[in-house]
């Protein structure tokens, strides 16, 4: 295949994303010329900088979408993009670990996507690629390819080239999967929205536009709307209160549904695929052989619905922009069914986990005694700031202090219940932590564990306690999963378990 440009729309997203890097560097601008007292002097050179900006901004996206240019040939892809320092990557297609396709709304009626290819290189700080804006013959031929190359990595180079001599794209029909993809059930994704604590950024980003609205309004009609908010009955508070939690669940329940829209697991030999998404289309794929933990989470809401979710720690970039080395493979499960869905795609899963050796009672209360130091110290200096610096909210930041304490204590006291480690056969090691309402369970090969570490203070010594550190590949970095004030032998014996095969 001949060296091709991305699709022209692609020139709009550079044009989009330089003009809004002018727009805030000429904001910059035009408020530090104001606090240097130059803007009023020199007012014509600053327009004329600020115009200048988004000139360099159009030509930068004409050359950025120039100058962006890839190859695909039979044995990988070729990219080559920069401006004045050029770079070209070549991956082969077995040296890809993952293929992640977007597909925007916008996006759809014109047939495009984005394609994020993940690699074993760094590149720029992050793990992945991009494609920015190609067809989705090129993401589909790409995705072909790199199964291909998986299920034939043990074959000699030569091979992979004859499997592979023809590289006219071309659209791909779907491979079939060997086992029947796993579907989100409507009823279980419909519990999980409601049980979405979304709610709250809604509540403090409409605290911020009252505080706002008192800058932005003149001050009649600010006077105005105080004056009639100050003269609501209690029920009308009542019903404004009401409000705003609906506004907020009804918000967090549909962001939810259309984020997880027919969530589908696929499975093939090789690889495990995930679609979903309703505005936003995504899929992203891992190789199983790259899976180097299991974990299933559930805040304590869904505890009580017996909802879990569960995610697959990754050796490449294969999630989502915040968690990038955390492919989320299922969002909600019924608890007593999450091992049975899961045991059949990855083959190492137990199924059922074994008894864990959960906190002493004295592990318990130094959890506690931690929580309640911390949030004191954390109380203590916001106490301390609000007498310097706004007085009057003090005494209802004292009067809240036994509110804050008590949730530390709660905070504590729920984390000394869900701590444990166990270990299955020679093979598996099961840790459980809990910290902030939230337990995670963690399953996780011997062969993929990096490191068990051991610690213990002066003071845990005393009452034979320590801390368990298991260290796991978490994509070019680790991921430290820490059972705090587990027995000091069961901390011992998972160590010397790991050790000794």
């Amino acid at each position: 295949m001949k060296t091709k440009h991305l699709s022209a729309w692609a020139l709009l997203q550079f044009l989009y994303e330089s003009v809004q890097m002018a727009f805030f560097l000429a904001v910059g601008v035009f408020w530090l010329t104001g606090l240097l007292h130059l803007r009023d002097r020199y007012w014509q050179a600053v327009l004329v900088g600020m115009g200048a900006l988004f000139v360099v901004a159009v030509v930068d996206a004409g050359l950025r979408y120039w100058c962006f240019t890839y190859q695909i040939t039979a044995t990988g892809l070729t990219i080559h993009e920069g401006i004045i320092f050029r770079e070209v990557h070549h991956l082969p297609y077995r040296q890809i670990q993952a293929v992640q396709r977007q597909q925007r709304w916008f996006m759809r009626p014109l047939h495009l996507e984005q394609v994020t290819i993940a690699t074993a290189e760094r590149v720029d700080d992050e793990d992945g690629i991009k494609l920015p804006l190609v067809t989705q013959t090129v993401g589909d031929y790409l995705a072909q390819q790199h199964a291909i190359a998986v299920t034939m990595k043990d074959r000699p180079d030569e091979a992979v080239e004859a499997a592979a001599v023809d590289t006219k794209v071309e659209p791909v029909a779907a491979t079939s999967a060997t086992s029947p993809a796993i579907e989100v059930a409507w009823h279980d994704l419909n519990l999980y929205a409601l049980s979405s604590i979304g709610i709250i950024p809604i509540v403090i980003a409409l605290i911020w536009l009252v505080g706002e609205g008192s800058r932005w309004l003149n001050g009649h009609t600010w006077d105005m709307v105080s004056g009639l908010v100050a003269h609501f009955e209690p029920w009308e508070w009542g019903l404004l209160l009401v409000s705003v939690v609906i506004l907020g669940l009804v918000a967090s329940y549909l962001n939810v549904i259309q984020k997880y829209y027919h969530f589908t697991l696929a499975v093939t030999p090789a690889n495990l695929t995930v679609t979903h998404g309703f505005f936003d289309r995504n899929q992203a794929n891992i190789r199983r052989t790259k899976i180097q933990a299991v974990k299933f989470k559930q805040t304590v809401l869904r505890q009580w619905l017996h909802l879990m979710t569960v995610q697959v720690l990754s050796a490449s970039q294969v999630g989502a922009s915040d968690d990038d080395d955390q492919l989320l493979l299922l969002p909600v499960v019924p608890q007593n069914q999450a091992l049975a869905v899961l045991q059949p795609v990855i083959d190492w899963l137990p199924t059922k986990l074994p008894p864990l050796t959960n906190l002493t009672g004295r592990a318990k209360f130094a959890l506690i005694r931690n929580n309640v130091i911390a949030w004191f110290g954390v109380l203590a200096v916001l106490s301390g700031g609000l007498a310097w610096w706004r007085p009057v909210f003090l005494k209802w930041v004292l009067m809240s202090w036994p509110l804050w304490l008590v949730l530390a204590c709660l905070q504590g006291w729920y984390a000394g219940h869900q701590m444990g480690a166990a270990t299955l056969n020679a093979d598996l090691l099961v840790l459980q932590t809990g910290t902030w309402f939230r337990r995670q369970v963690w399953l996780v090969p011997r062969a993929k564990v990096q490191a068990v570490g051991v610690h213990q203070s002066i003071w845990m010594a005393r009452t034979n306690l320590a801390h368990l550190n298991v260290s796991l590949r978490s994509g070019n970095g680790e991921e430290l999963v820490e059972v705090r004030y587990l027995p000091a032998v069961t901390a011992q014996q998972i160590q010397a378990w790991y050790l000794a095969h």
